[in-house]
């Protein structure tokens, strides 16, 4: 239980900090051509979460960094399906990373810290 009730601000969290360190270089900022947004869809979609799960942090954020900038960028009527797919695909990614990062958080023993510190509204 206490799992799914941190699992939406972890996201958010991770997302965030993913995101800001991406952005290195101008061309961080760019969109995905659609053309490569499908190639690593179709690429990545099939892989099982033992796959993923030996992957570092790293490629797991770049991957959904990606795929979360994909869904807008091939919203047309002929890849309508691959938008929705895109973002179901982030949702896994964003899973692997909150797994992570609760299983770090539960193994340091900072779980009551980041509760009581999150009552008084820090990190918010």
């Amino acid at each position: 239980m206490m799992r799914t009730v941190f699992l939406l601000p972890l996201m958010c969290a991770f997302t965030a900090a993913q995101t800001n360190s991406s952005r290195v270089s101008a061309q961080d900022d760019r969109p995905p051509l659609a053309e490569q947004c499908v190639a690593d869809y179709s690429l990545w979609h099939n892989a099982s979460k033992s796959d993923i799960e030996e992957l570092p942090l790293s490629i797991i954020q770049a991957r959904y960094s990606e795929m979360w900038k994909c869904a807008s960028v091939v919203r047309s009527p002929e890849r309508q399906n691959y938008s929705t797919e895109m973002l179901l695909l982030t949702g896994t990614y964003a899973g692997h990373i909150n797994h992570r990062a609760l299983d770090f958080i539960e193994r340091h023993g900072l779980m009551k810290q980041f509760v009581q510190e999150d009552s008084q509204g820090k990190g918010r």
